[in-house]
């Protein structure tokens, strides 16, 4: 059973999607990375056996549809303090007063640690998969950033080369591996076509007047100096092999918040769950157990 929430939050509207409403312990809480969709975790081919077990969330990065910006959304808004706010508002909507683990990818991953830094008792355990503390992404989406800090000129082809990476689900399908360092997994991962057609389909949604305003002010996101006050475990999962979000970051992850657990999977890129499923399966399945009930 899946219920979709429409949350209204400072005169916008993110999305959730509830899993297993009926399942007890503690809810998990899953944020998808930049360009992304909160159908991104559906029919995960190692996790499913467990998810299928607890009550989560799929939530939207705010702007992302189904989730839209309000009337009233400036580009400046998108600092680190009113996202996670944002999500933070999202969060109570959804669970009210009861803790949550949080779990997200990339920009998702950026977004459950400075959840967990900026909202003490919100979360029991985080993980952050692949995701970052300073927002100067690389490989493919560096050149992006850049277009969408260009002027008007950048911005037209920011919006060009958005459009034209998800056309068809050929095309997404095919660019989708080129966030992956080990390409000849990732294309062999089951079930890989059927997420990239359903994730297409979401992508030519996708508001690409608010996607270029985070491409433009997520390089001047930087949340080190938070990681201190994360005083829950934190997983920071990553690929020894990422190109657009380097392991380095996953180090400094480990190295700011107090007890924290870094794993490195070897020769995988910024998709590890894809490119390393049974080693991901099994750390993801272990912290999910301990830490979500």
């Amino acid at each position: 059973m899946t219920i979709q929430h429409r949350l209204p939050v400072d005169g916008q509207e993110l999305v959730a999607l509830e899993y297993n409403p009926d399942r007890g312990g503690v809810p998990v809480i899953y944020i998808h990375g930049i360009a992304s969709s909160v159908l991104f975790w559906e029919n995960g081919t190692q996790l499913t056996p467990i998810l299928n077990e607890r009550h989560w969330f799929s939530l939207s990065l705010p702007g992302h549809w189904p989730a839209h910006f309000g009337a009233n959304f400036a580009e400046s808004d998108l600092t680190a303090e009113r996202i996670t706010a944002w999500l933070a508002a999202a969060i109570r909507q959804l669970v009210g007063d009861q803790p949550v683990m949080l779990v997200g990818h990339s920009t998702g991953g950026f977004a459950v640690l400075a959840l967990a830094a900026q909202n003490p008792g919100l979360a029991t355990a985080v993980i952050s998969l692949s995701g970052f503390v300073q927002g100067r992404w690389g490989g493919i989406l560096r050149p992006l950033q850049l277009l969408a800090r260009g002027g008007s000129i950048g911005r037209a082809l920011f919006k060009f080369n958005m459009t034209l990476s998800s056309l068809t689900p050929a095309i997404y399908h095919q660019v989708s591996g080129l966030y992956a360092s080990d390409r000849r997994a990732y294309f062999a991962y089951p079930g890989l076509r059927e997420a990239t057609t359903r994730l297409q389909a979401a992508a030519r949604q996708l508001d690409l007047k608010g996607l270029a305003a985070y491409f433009s002010r997520m390089p001047d996101v930087d949340i080190q100096s938070w990681l201190p006050r994360i005083s829950v475990p934190v997983l920071a999962l990553t690929g020894d092999a990422d190109r657009i979000v380097p392991p380095q970051q996953a180090r400094q992850i480990a190295a700011g918040v107090p007890g924290a657990t870094r794993v490195e999977l070897p020769g995988a890129g910024h998709m590890p769950f894809v490119e390393r499923p049974e080693a991901y399966g099994a750390v993801m399945q272990d912290w999910l157990r301990r830490y979500s009930g």
